[in-house]
């Protein structure tokens, strides 16, 4: 079928990230082809590239009597085409297939409800259509179905950790012709969300990269998340802000450090009201194949004046992968959490611990610790054992999730 479009005694450590700065402790994945990867013209019949992702995923949730199991195999093949006249073109289809266990979760299009959500739709679909122009220097112009990754994924991301990734069907345009400066504009028509769920919108996104030779990486934005159709128009949103990151030496040590903080009012047809802040702050180190890192992030929240809310964003990668704040509470989200990792040979390891507490009121909602150990193949094949686990306090119920996954790139 096709998806229509509308208390864990360890501590962790881990494989060494590509920024510390961006805080992304989410679980690493082999990296699929992309409309952004390959130059135009790579070969003379284009480029050809086909993905493998195998996963195996299990909840105990004390909320469901029953616990949920999925077992699914992501397929990705993808096409892009040789340069002509600065075009190319790239599609890639997806097709998410149950191995066993498909009525032993809700995947959100099944009707399973008495079993946790593990948001994986059986499906095959179009993921990516789009024609891309680079014939004015320093500019790329992107049209049509696409994957959006901006900054660390906090505001937009395609959600790399599902099944079926997050898509836009949009127009974007780079542009790089200020010394050390990379502009970045997109106008956004419709989401197509990890769910097969498409969302109508009228969303316009800015962001500049501005690198401040050692000083770090400084990028102001402006997102304007307008949706069409209600109940999703409670997240439409007006936000601006700015990310600092960068990394000094102290030492031997590389010393990481990010700070951000932005406001978002409500906008378009948002009944509510928003008024709130995000703040996030982190500082780490890193010698050879080791690091930690300390971080505080904090979405305002409350009854009053609304919650801070990414929507687009790439969830996963924040505030716990229990996945139990897709959504922020609302009175808020204060997320204080140690990163740490290593990786020795072809065996890396890396988790977090979460402390989740409210905003607005003090309200200690849970604590939760994150764990993960790959070994990549001499073939380049990536296995790995994945766990997270919430101990509820005052907010949702104790939840422990266990993923085994592997990924093949041809």
């Amino acid at each position: 079928m096709s998806p229509s479009r509308t208390p864990v005694p360890f501590v962790v450590v881990s494989c060494i990230v590509a920024s510390l700065a961006s805080v992304d402790v989410s679980a690493p994945l082999a990296a699929e082809a992309s409309a952004d990867d390959v130059e135009p013209g790579v070969t003379k019949w284009g480029t050809f590239g086909l993905y493998l992702r195998y996963r195996f995923e299990g909840i105990d949730d004390d909320a469901f009597i029953e616990d949920g199991y999925a077992s699914t195999l992501r397929t990705v093949l993808s096409y892009r085409t040789p340069g002509w006249h600065a075009f190319d073109a790239f599609i890639q289809f997806a097709d998410v297939s149950n191995l066993g266990a498909a009525g032993r979760h809700n995947d959100t299009q099944n009707g399973v409800t008495d079993r946790p959500t593990i948001a994986d739709p059986e499906g095959t679909l179009v993921q990516q259509l789009l024609a891309r122009y680079d014939g004015i220097a320093d500019t790329a112009f992107v049209a049509g179905r696409q994957e959006i990754n901006l900054g660390n994924e906090r505001w937009v991301g395609a959600v790399g950790w599902r099944q079926i990734h997050q898509t836009f069907d949009s127009v974007r345009l780079v542009q790089k012709s200020i010394p050390h400066t990379t502009w970045t504009y997109a106008y956004v028509a419709r989401a197509n969300t990890v769910t097969a769920r498409s969302d109508r919108m009228h969303t316009h996104l800015l962001d500049a990269a501005i690198d401040i030779a050692d000083a770090g990486t400084l990028t102001p934005y402006f997102y304007s998340v307008d949706y069409d159709d209600a109940p999703r128009t409670d997240f439409s949103t007006d936000s601006y802000g700015a990310r600092w990151e960068g990394a000094c030496k102290l030492g031997a040590w590389s010393v990481p450090y990010l700070a951000e903080a932005a406001r978002q009012e409500d906008g378009g047809d948002n009944p509510g009201t928003v008024d709130a802040g995000y703040y996030h702050l982190v500082a780490g180190g890193e010698l050879n194949d080791m690091w930690f890192n300390v971080g505080l992030e904090v979405l305002e929240g409350s009854v009053a004046d609304g919650q801070f809310n990414t929507p687009l964003a790439t969830l996963h990668k924040f505030n716990g992968w229990a996945d139990k704040f897709p959504v922020t509470p609302a009175d808020g989200l204060r997320d204080l959490y140690v990163g740490l990792g290593g990786k020795r040979g072809a065996v890396s390891v890396v988790g977090a611990v979460h402390d989740f507490d409210s905003d607005s009121l003090s309200i200690d909602y849970g604590t939760e610790v994150d764990a993960e150990v790959t070994y990549t193949a001499p073939w380049k094949q990536v296995f790995a054992l994945t766990l997270a686990y919430y101990d509820a306090d005052e907010l949702f119920e104790d939840t422990l999730k266990l993923w085994v996954w592997t990924t093949y790139q041809f």
